[in-house]
C-alpha cells in the first residue's frame, strides 16, 4: 500500500485517478454500459456500483469515525462485491452514475474536513480492518481501486472498438 506524505497529496491521487477513469467509462457506448464481461459477468454500471459503495463508505468513515457494515468488510473482496452488486443490480445506470459525480465530491470534501494527523490515527476511527491506518484505507478505497479497474475498463472499451 501506496503512503500518502500529505491530505493534498492524497486528495490530488483521488481526483487524478477518479478523472481519468471517469474519461474512460464515458467513452464507453450507452448500450454496453450495463452488458456483463468487463470483469467476469460484471458490466460498468456494476463496477461503478462497487465504486460508489466504497466511496459511500468512506464519506461515512470520515464524517462518524465509525466504519459501518463491519461484518461486510470480514468477507473477501469478491464476496462482497457479489452483496453489493447484488443489492444494485435493479438501479439504472444513470442514477448509479449520477450518484458517483455526486460522491466523488462528497469524498474530497470530508477528506479536506479532516485533520492531517487524523489520516494516521486508526485509534480514532472505529471498526477500521486491522492493519490499517484511515489514510491507508482511504487509498486502498478510493485512488487504488480506481487504478486496479482502469485497465479493465480501457479493455472493455477497445473491445467494442
Amino acid at each position: 500500500m501506496i503512503k500518502t506524505s500529505s491530505k493534498k497529496e492524497l486528495i490530488k491521487k483521488i481526483r487524478t485517478e477518479r478523472t481519468r477513469l471517469s474519461n474512460v467509462w464515458l467513452q464507453i457506448p450507452k448500450e454496453r454500459l450495463t452488458t456483463p464481461g468487463v470483469v467476469g459477468d460484471w458490466s460498468v454500471k456494476d463496477l461503478l456500483s462497487l465504486i460508489c459503495w466504497s466511496e459511500h463508505k468512506i464519506v461515512g468513515l470520515i464524517h462518524t469515525h465509525k466504519l459501518t457494515d463491519a461484518k461486510i468488510w470480514e468477507l473477501s473482496d469478491l464476496e462482497r462485491a457479489t452483496i453489493i452488486i447484488d443489492r444494485a443490480k435493479d438501479r439504472p445506470f444513470i442514477e448509479v452514475r449520477a450518484e458517483a459525480n455526486q460522491l466523488i465530491h462528497e469524498v474530497l470534501t470530508a477528506i479536506n474536513k479532516l485533520d492531517v494527523s487524523e489520516l494516521d490515527d486508526p485509534a480514532g476511527f472505529q471498526g477500521l480492518p486491522a492493519g490499517y491506518t484511515p489514510r491507508q484505507f482511504i487509498a486502498a478505497n478510493t485512488y487504488e481501486r480506481y487504478k486496479a479497474h482502469l485497465p479493465d475498463l480501457q479493455a472493455w472499451l477497445n473491445k467494442g472498438s
